[in-house]
């Protein structure tokens, strides 16, 4: 009779389980659904340059599209001008020459200016978002560069950055 009494009070105790767990798995799928969303695509974008790269700053855009392509197998082609039709763009120059062709995307009056050799990266999330890697010198463009591919998330078919406006110094 005792086992009787012990197997009907563990039958509420494993249905309060299985909704418990229930529960659990549905918070974290809608978690990840919510976390797919905050990401930024950059699947369909352009790398906007200034008109006068130099040879380093050649090899740093180089080097990124041929690490974009080989991870994910998508060639983001290049220009010197910022495209009329929406869609997203990674800017990469010297930050002296920046603001030429990236416009208000350079965030102009910044208090932090990097030193030699280093860099600035910003997001600017939205349906068109934008990248800018703004070098202080040459090899400022090539690390930040670095970085960015190191912050990029890249798998076949598929170019995400992490979702909110930010800046990296």
């Amino acid at each position: 009779e005792r086992k009787k009494q012990m197997q009907k009070s563990k039958l509420p105790l494993n249905s309060l389980c299985k909704t418990v767990f229930l529960f659990i798995g549905l918070f974290f799928c809608s978690f990840n659904l919510f976390a797919a969303e905050a990401n930024s695509n950059f699947s369909r974008s352009i790398i906007v340059t200034s008109p006068k790269l130099g040879r380093l700053e050649q090899k740093a855009v180089s080097v990124l599209q041929e690490e974009v392509q080989k991870r994910t197998g998508i060639l983001l082609e290049t220009s010197k001008v910022w495209p009329k039709k929406a869609r997203p763009v990674i800017a990469i120059g010297l930050e002296t020459q920046i603001q030429n062709f990236a416009g208000s995307f350079t965030r102009p009056g910044q208090k932090e200016t990097p030193g030699k050799e280093g860099f600035q990266l910003f997001l600017k999330a939205g349906i068109s978002p934008v990248i800018v890697v703004s070098g202080h010198d040459p090899r400022g463009v090539f690390y930040g560069v670095g970085k960015l591919l190191r912050e990029l998330t890249l798998k076949n078919g598929s170019i995400t950055a992490p979702g909110k406006d930010r800046k990296s110094v």
